[in-house]
This record gives C-alpha cells, structure tokens and sequence, in this order.
C-alpha cells in the first residue's frame, strides 16, 4: 500500500497534476475548452475538470497560507500587547493605553472576533458561464493571494 507522499507524487498523479497547470495556462491565455482539450488529447469536459481542479488547488493554498500569516500577526501583536501592558505597568500613559487599545482591536479583527460575516474565497465552479477576461481576472487574482508566508526568522 502506498504511503501518503508516493500517492500525492506517483507518476499518474504528476501527469494529472501537469495536465492541470497546463489546461489551466492555456485557459488564461483565451483558449477555448475544446481546443484545450484537443491540445492535451482529453475531452472537453476533461480539460474543464483539470482547469477546475487545479483553481481548487490554488484556492486551497491560498486559504493555507492566509492562516500562516494571520498566526504569524496574532505572534506578533501578542508580543507586542505584552511589551505595551509591561510599559503601561510600569508608569501610567495615556499614548500607552491607546496603542494597546489598538493591537487589541486590530487582533480581534484578524481573529475575525468583530466580524459581522467572515470573507472566505470561494471557488470558481461555473467557468462556462463566464466570458474568458473575467475567468483570466479570476484567476489571477487567487494566484496573487496564494503568496508564500513570512519567514518568521527574518522578521526579527
């Protein structure tokens, strides 16, 4: 039986995967499914599905990192919170008040505390009924959320 890693990496697997990048390539450069399709030698309504499939993917690391970097800032404004409550501590001001009135805030907003409804990403599922600028649009506005988190380590 196949381990976790040789079932995500196995050679059909990467050919799917392969299939899907490029399907997904090709549709941000205007093609058409059935010349997609006919370009990878699949049906049409395979090369919908690799299309599909790969913008699930990016969305889904999108949404991965998202949470790294919300972790990452609420570390940080808790590092933050703790020197501001330790100074306050120490002697009474009223700047030193406010800024902690501030991280809290801007923590319970990144924790989605003060959220009135959360803002999720959602995943393009009806790509047909959409002309191909705002499928490009689309697109490209997941992969540029999909950016990879900050090293901890160099934001010292």
């Amino acid at each position: 039986m196949a381990n976790k890693f040789t079932a995500r990496t196995g050679s059909k697997n990467l050919k799917a995967r392969l299939l899907e990048r490029k399907a997904l390539n090709l549709r941000l450069k205007g093609w058409s499914y059935p010349k997609i399709a006919e370009k990878l030698g699949c049906s049409e309504g395979g090369a919908f599905k690799a299309v599909d499939r790969k913008l699930r993917a990016i969305q889904e690391e999108s949404t991965h990192t998202v949470g790294l970097v919300r972790k990452q800032e609420v570390l940080r404004l808790d590092a933050l919170l703790e020197k501001s409550l330790v100074a306050l501590e120490a002697k009474y001001n009223p700047k030193i008040v406010d800024s902690i009135m501030k991280i809290s805030a801007r923590r319970a907003s990144l924790l989605g505390l003060d959220a009135v409804q959360a803002q999720e990403l959602h995943v393009i599922s009806k790509l047909e009924s959409m002309s191909d600028d705002e499928i490009k649009k689309a697109a490209m506005d997941i992969m540029i959320q999909a950016e990879p988190p900050v090293d901890k380590r160099k934001l010292n």
